[in-house]
C-alpha cells in the first residue's frame, strides 16, 4: 500500500520568492577574475542619490547554502535577526558570540560597471562589501571621479585566492580615458529599485525555514540545533583581505 504523501501547491508567492533568490544569487553578478581585472564604473543617473546602491544584508546558513536578505532596519523596521544577534553577543559562550557576529547584517554595495575585457556584455552589476567600498572612496578622494564618462579613469581590481576563505581584493587607479560607448550609461537603470529592497515578514519566514535561526525564534519553522552549527563565512570573507603591498606591477 502506497504511503500518503503530503504536498502543497506552487503559489505565486513561492514564485516571487524564487525569483528573489535567483536575483540575489552570485551567478547574476559580475565577479573579478583571478589576477587583474580592468573595469569602468558607470556614473549615477540624473535623480540618483549616488552611483552606488548601499545597503545592509543578513546572511544565513541553510541546508542548501547561504541566503541573504536586506535588513529591515534599513527601512526603520524591527529585525528579528538583529534582535537575536544582540542577545547572543553578550553570551558567555564563545560559540554563541561567533554566531552573533555571523547573524548581524553586513554592508553591501551594488554598482554598475563595464568589464574592459568583455565590453560586449555591456553594463553589469558588481556586488561588494565595505572594504572594497572604502578603497573606492579613497580613489575618489585621491584621484577624482572615476565614474565620469569623459574625464574619469578605469579601475584595476586585483584578485588573489580561489575560495571565500583566502580570497583578497585590492583596487588601484587605471588609465585615464573616456568611457567609450555612451549608451552604456542608460543600462541597468533600475539599480536602486531592483537591489536592496525590503522583505515581507512572510517571505522572511520562508527564508529562515530550516535554518538555525528558525529554532531560536518563536513561531518560525524548526531547524538544526545550535550546538551543531559551524560558524559560516561573513560577507567580508567573500570580498576582502589584508593589504598586499608585495606586487610592484599592480
Amino acid at each position: 500500500m502506497t504511503a500518503q504523501v503530503e504536498w502543497e501547491e506552487f503559489t505565486e508567492e513561492d514564485a516571487k520568492l524564487e525569483q528573489e533568490e535567483m536575483a540575489s544569487g552570485g551567478t547574476d553578478f559580475w565577479k573579478p577574475k583571478e589576477g587583474i581585472s580592468i573595469v569602468r564604473f558607470l556614473p549615477k543617473l540624473k535623480g540618483w542619490p549616488k552611483p552606488f546602491k548601499v545597503t545592509r544584508e543578513h546572511y544565513i546558513t541553510t541546508p542548501t547554502g547561504r541566503r541573504n536578505y536586506t535588513c529591515p532596519r534599513v527601512f526603520n523596521q524591527p529585525c528579528v535577526q538583529c534582535d537575536h544577534a544582540n542577545k547572543l553577543r553578550t553570551s558567555p559562550k564563545k560559540q554563541e558570540q561567533d554566531l552573533a557576529y555571523d547573524l548581524f547584517s553586513k554592508k553591501q554595495v551594488y554598482a554598475r560597471l563595464i568589464d574592459r575585457a568583455e565590453p560586449d556584455k555591456g553594463a553589469q552589476i558588481y556586488k561588494f562589501g565595505k572594504m572594497v567600498h572604502g578603497e573606492l572612496m579613497e580613489l575618489f578622494e585621491d584621484d577624482g571621479d572615476f565614474t565620469h564618462p569623459i574625464k574619469g579613469y578605469d579601475v584595476k581590481i586585483k584578485k588573489v585566492g580561489t575560495t571565500r576563505y583566502d580570497t583578497k581584493y585590492k583596487c588601484k587607479k587605471g588609465k585615464v580615458c573616456e568611457l567609450g560607448n555612451m549608451e552604456w550609461i542608460a543600462e541597468e537603470a533600475d539599480l536602486h529599485e531592483k537591489w536592496g529592497q525590503p522583505i515581507s515578514q512572510e517571505d522572511l519566514a520562508k527564508k529562515l525555514e530550516g535554518t538555525i535561526l528558525g529554532t531560536m525564534l518563536d513561531g518560525l519553522p524548526a531547524g538544526e540545533p545550535v550546538a551543531q552549527l559551524p560558524k559560516g563565512p561573513t560577507a567580508d570573507d567573500d570580498v576582502w583581505g589584508e593589504d598586499d603591498d608585495e606586487d610592484d606591477d599592480f
